[in-house]
């Protein structure tokens, strides 16, 4: 710090450089601990349930405090366990509703799907802006040029 009580930048951009090699260890020793017990959990409900991941009707709700990130480490793990092909089948919601408005997203989010299949068959359509089609796109970028 200087006498006015300002933190160097470059200082700062260096000491925390200088922890990245340590910090990564620890976060990924975290995240390893996370998915042994995030595993041992689901391998325990799989059994008591007679859940089978290679069910083709199987879907996983994931509710989180914040947005989704890429590479979100539970997405991740449930995207392995019912195979790439079946990510879809995986949503995941920002925590900011009780257990009734999260069953009441999840049920229609499976009403869009339904309906985007009958209307375009495309089971995606209805999870894209509904009014972004590729001609409004084309629109967009004749009123933005880039």
């Amino acid at each position: 710090m200087d006498k006015r009580g300002s933190v160097d930048r470059v200082m700062l951009t260096n000491f925390c450089r200088s922890l990245t090699n340590d910090l990564s260890i620890l976060l990924d020793a975290a995240a390893i601990a996370q998915l042994n017990q995030m595993h041992e959990v689901i391998q325990g409900w799989m059994r008591e349930y007679n859940f089978d991941p290679q069910d083709p009707s199987v879907k996983v709700l994931l509710a989180g405090p914040r947005p989704a990130r890429e590479n979100c480490i539970q997405t991740t793990y449930f995207e392995r366990l019912l195979g790439d092909e079946r990510k879809r089948n995986i949503i995941y919601i920002e925590e900011l509703y009780g257990e009734e408005k999260s069953k009441s997203i999840f049920a229609r989010w499976f009403l869009d799907e339904e309906l985007s299949v009958s209307f375009y068959n495309d089971k995606d359509r209805m999870h894209r802006d509904l009014l972004t089609s590729e001609y409004v796109k084309q629109q967009i970028n004749q009123l933005i040029p880039s």
